[in-house]
C-alpha cells in the first residue's frame, strides 16, 4: 500500500460588485478551492468559463460579466453551476460613508479573507487573485499577509490581475454580481 502525501494549496479568486459609497450596496466575493500545489491559478475555473461559454452562446466574448446572464435569465443556473466547483465566501453591505475610500474596499476584502480561512482546512500555501481595482497593491499584501497570519502559518502570494487573463476571476464577477442583486446564493 502506499500513501502519497500531496501538497495542497488554496486558490481564492476575489471580485466586487458595486461602489463603496453613500448610499449604494457594496459587495465582496471570493471564489475559492483547494487544489493540488503544483497547479496554475490561471488554469482553475478554465473549464468551467468554456463550458459556461458554450452553454449560453458566449464563445466569442473576451471575458464573462454577470450582466450577460442577468439579461438572458439564467444567473441562477449559472450560480448553481459555480457552486458545484467552488466555495463562496462573501461581504455584502449597505455602505454609509459619504466618500468613496480605499479602506473601506481594505476592510471588506480582509473580512472576505478571515471567512476563508474559517471554513477553509488546512493547506500547505494560499494564492489569493484579486481583480484589478483602485487599491495600491502593497496595502492590500500588507493587510491580507497581516490577516493570514493571525490565523496560519503558511506561504502566502496575493496577486492583483485582468480579469480577461484569469478566469476564475471571471467566475467571481459573476458571483459578486449575484450577490449584490439578491443579498445572498
Amino acid at each position: 500500500m502506499c500513501n502519497k502525501v500531496f501538497s495542497v494549496k488554496l486558490v481564492g479568486f476575489i471580485d466586487e460588485s458595486g461602489r463603496p459609497v453613500h448610499c449604494c450596496y457594496f459587495t465582496v466575493a471570493c471564489l475559492w478551492c483547494i487544489v493540488e500545489k503544483g497547479v496554475s491559478y490561471y488554469s482553475v475555473g478554465r473549464a468551467l468559463v468554456s463550458e459556461i461559454s458554450r452553454k449560453y452562446s458566449l464563445t466569442k466574448a473576451k471575458e464573462l460579466k454577470y450582466s450577460y446572464f442577468r439579461k438572458r435569465g439564467v444567473s441562477h443556473r449559472v450560480v448553481n453551476m459555480i457552486l458545484e466547483h467552488f466555495a463562496v465566501s462573501y461581504e455584502c453591505r449597505h455602505v454609509l460613508e459619504r466618500v468613496e475610500s480605499v479602506e473601506t474596499r481594505l476592510e471588506f476584502i480582509e473580512k472576505v479573507v478571515k471567512k476563508v480561512l474559517s471554513k477553509a482546512p488546512r493547506v500547505d500555501s494560499i494564492t489569493i487573485i484579486i481583480d484589478e481595482n483602485p487599491v495600491p497593491l502593497r496595502y492590500l499584501r500588507k493587510r491580507l499577509l497581516e490577516a493570514v497570519r493571525e490565523s496560519r502559518k503558511v506561504s502566502v502570494e496575493i496577486k492583483v490581475k485582468s480579469s480577461i487573463k484569469v478566469k476564475g476571476l471571471q467566475l467571481a464577477d459573476i458571483i459578486a454580481g449575484y450577490l449584490r442583486e439578491f443579498k445572498r446564493l
